[in-house]
């Protein structure tokens, strides 16, 4: 998307700003510690070597009861808490998951919300949208240097949802027969290697992430420039760039270099810089 205005373009830069500060920051819109919280709650939780990466880094789509390595880095420290009283650790266990999950759909509304407020889509495309954007920060967060790979979801989950969460449900309103372009889609979203945890190769990981992340910007402009999305977007000042589908491409690849290019060590440093200055 473009915006054809200086406020439709200071709009989409606010929401790409505020869709990464959704999934990155442990602090909620007014500044509370939402980490700092759930240790006072639940003084058995830590985020351990995942650092900010243990919170909110599950996927848009999934629950995070049912993502593997945030489950893995609670284990630990709630197993040695309760070891002596399991009844009070199922408990414990059960009402910081009900906290975890009202945590993540605040700030799946939130984005759903942003999303809707700049595009003018419905909820159903709205939600499509902001599945995408989510996903495709999951894969950027797949860069080379990042050392907490392990804690975000599988890439042929980002994959997944991508296209059934995603593309799916944004072609239901823009082609008349929307099984045929996704079937296109689905065939350029093969990758050599079925991704998961047994490979340890980083090179292959990058290579998968961005693979996905190109074929994301060169078909998202070509939907979002059909039928009811390009009446919706020109109404808010916006359009879709046909003479250049690369663009969003372009985009998301220099992301993915500037967070390949940044060294996790001091991505944490600003983050606790920042803390310690508010």
């Amino acid at each position: 998307m473009i915006g054809n205005t200086d406020v439709a373009k200071e709009n989409l830069r606010n929401l790409w700003k505020k869709a990464q500060f959704f999934i990155d920051s442990y602090k909620d819109e007014v500044g509370n510690n939402i980490y700092q919280d759930l240790v006072d709650e639940f003084d058995w939780f830590d985020w351990g070597e995942a650092r900010h990466r243990i919170l909110f880094h599950w996927g848009f789509n999934n629950s995070p009861m049912d993502h593997e390595p945030f489950g893995r880095q609670l284990g630990s420290g709630h197993f040695r808490e309760y070891y002596n009283d399991p009844d009070a650790g199922i408990k414990a266990e059960w009402d910081f998951f009900d906290r975890i999950e009202a945590l993540h759909e605040e700030r799946k509304e939130a984005l759903i919300y942003e999303v809707k407020k700049v595009t003018g889509f419905d909820r159903y495309a709205s939600t499509a949208l902001a599945s995408i954007i989510y996903d495709i920060h999951m894969l950027c967060d797949y860069s080379g240097k990042i050392k907490t790979v392990n804690y975000l979801p599988k890439i042929n989950f980002l994959r997944d949802d991508i296209i059934d969460n995603g593309f799916y449900v944004l072609l239901l309103d823009a082609y008349p027969s929307p099984d045929d372009l996704l079937g296109q889609i689905e065939e350029e979203f093969k990758f050599p290697y079925d991704y998961d945890y047994d490979i340890k190769d980083k090179d292959i990981m990058n290579n998968h992430a961005k693979h996905i992340i190109q074929i994301t910007g060169k078909y998202l402009p070509q939907i979002l420039g059909e039928n009811y999305y390009k009446n919706v977007l020109e109404e808010q000042g916006l359009g879709v760039n046909f003479s250049n589908f690369e663009q969003l491409t372009d985009f998301l690849d220099r992301e993915f270099e500037r967070l390949a290019d940044k060294d996790e060590d001091e991505y944490e440093d600003e983050q606790d810089y920042e803390s310690e200055d508010e």
